[in-house]
């Protein structure tokens, strides 16, 4: 089950990925990132609301607050460096380094997995760097590499301390992080002097927030059932999702490195859960 609710929020972060890219060819990054947190946190609002989940308030706040902050420095890192121009590097960086926190955490507190498991690891890591090579080659500077380091240190934090607020029960805690991102994103749109945006016509932005909100409600749930390091890395071959739609939907032609990329991380569903 674990395995399984990874690899459906990998999906879905994927997948709303595919969509925030297509809202940003109409939107500036900052805006994009206000609407998508904020139909993202209309879900959840609507999520908690149907299952009536309930949570005193206590140190899962505080979790769920922390989490929600590595999200809005990845987001940040991550859209400034690929509005310079240096998404051949930083995106892949950032996936490899998203997966690798949590792992790192993993052996650390749970203690090394099976060796089939870690050559999954390995395995979806060249994976995750192959296919999310942009254009298929990596032409990239220190600056892009070091934005790369830092996103997927944000974003892989949050794969970590997300489970530190499973007390607030599955939407709350993903609700609570979302606050943060929304108000982080206000703060830089602001900064950046861009307008607020109209969630008319945007539907691209609105639908990209649903599905992230989506796959940290499925990555929650999994991690319950699934060692965290090995839920963490199956959620994290979304690259493959959203590259896949590229090539679907807009006819973008892949490198035979991103197919071997995308073949690596075939091999590591099989492997990773032993």
């Amino acid at each position: 089950m674990g395995v399984l609710l990874a690899l459906l929020a990998a999906a879905a972060w994927g997948t709303g990925d595919y969509s925030g890219g297509l809202a940003m060819r109409r939107l500036q990054q900052w805006q994009v990132l206000l609407l998508s947190a904020g139909s993202g946190a209309a879900a959840l609002v609507v999520c908690v609301a149907l299952t009536g989940e309930r949570a005193a308030p206590g140190p899962w706040v505080l979790w769920a607050l922390v989490a929600g902050t590595g999200v809005a420095l990845g987001v940040t890192t991550l859209y400034a460096s690929i509005a310079r121009g240096d998404v051949t590097t930083v995106a892949p960086t950032a996936a490899v380094v998203t997966a690798a926190v949590p792992v790192a955490y993993g052996v650390v507190v749970h203690g090394m997995p099976s060796a089939v498991t870690l050559v999954g690891f390995l395995a979806a890591g060249v994976g995750i760097w192959l296919v999310a090579q942009a254009g298929g080659g990596a032409h990239g500077n220190v600056r892009a590499a070091r934005d790369g380091v830092v996103a997927g240190c944000g974003f892989g934090s949050f794969l970590v301390l997300i489970g530190f607020a499973s007390a607030g029960g599955v939407y709350l805690p993903v609700l609570v992080g979302r606050a943060g991102v929304m108000l982080g994103a206000i703060v830089l749109m602001r900064h950046a002097g861009q307008p607020v945006p109209s969630v008319r016509g945007h539907g691209s932005a609105l639908l990209a927030g649903v599905l992230d909100a989506t796959g940290n409600a499925l990555y929650v749930v999994a991690q319950r059932h699934a060692r965290l390091d090995v839920a963490a890395v199956l959620a994290s071959l979304y690259p493959v999702a959203t590259v896949a739609l590229a090539w679907w939907r807009d006819g973008e032609r892949l490198s035979r490195l991103q197919w071997a990329g995308a073949a690596l991380c075939l091999a590591a569903v099989v492997l990773i859960p032993g």
